[in-house]
């Protein structure tokens, strides 16, 4: 048995397909991305706070507000997600 369509229905389904696939890719390149980092002092100012008080929190319940040291050396800065800290 063949299907056949006519040039309508194949434009209709191929714009669907191209709709589908541009969500599908935007979703993969939003988790690929790296989240966007700030300062200790950009995100005491997010958060109202002091910087001192929130290295304090890191260092008393790291979990709080997601954040990595940019470096391998003792006194590298921290760096923290902004999302989180928005949230």
């Amino acid at each position: 048995m063949e299907l056949t369509l006519s040039q309508r229905q194949m434009d209709e389904i191929v714009h669907k397909l191209r709709v589908a696939l541009r969500e599908d890719m935007k979703m993969m390149l939003k988790k690929e991305l790296p989240p966007e980092m700030v300062t200790t002092s950009e995100a005491a100012k997010m958060l109202g706070i002091t910087p001192d008080r929130l290295r304090h929190i890191a260092s008393h319940d790291p979990n709080r507000y997601p954040h990595t040291k940019r470096g391998d050396s003792k006194q590298a800065p921290l760096m923290w997600v902004r999302d989180a800290l928005l949230n």
